[in-house]
């Protein structure tokens, strides 16, 4: 039972990498946009709104 809960935990690693990685990105294109920081770095660390609002940056780096 143990290997099955360290297993998941190696298969989770990555994508918490991913997200936190992001997190500091959006936090500084947020500053650049002249948006809220904490709000924007907050966005990007929960698990099922980060995908969405990754898109959504993504619109607003490329419309300003």
């Amino acid at each position: 039972m143990q290997s099955d809960t360290a297993n998941a935990f190696v298969q989770f690693l990555p994508l918490v990498t991913i997200m936190i990685t992001f997190a500091i990105g959006n936090g500084f294109l947020a500053a650049r946009l002249d948006r809220n920081v904490a709000v924007w770095v907050i966005l990007s660390l929960i698990p099922v709104v980060n995908f969405w609002f990754y898109v959504y940056a993504a619109y607003q780096s490329c419309s300003s």
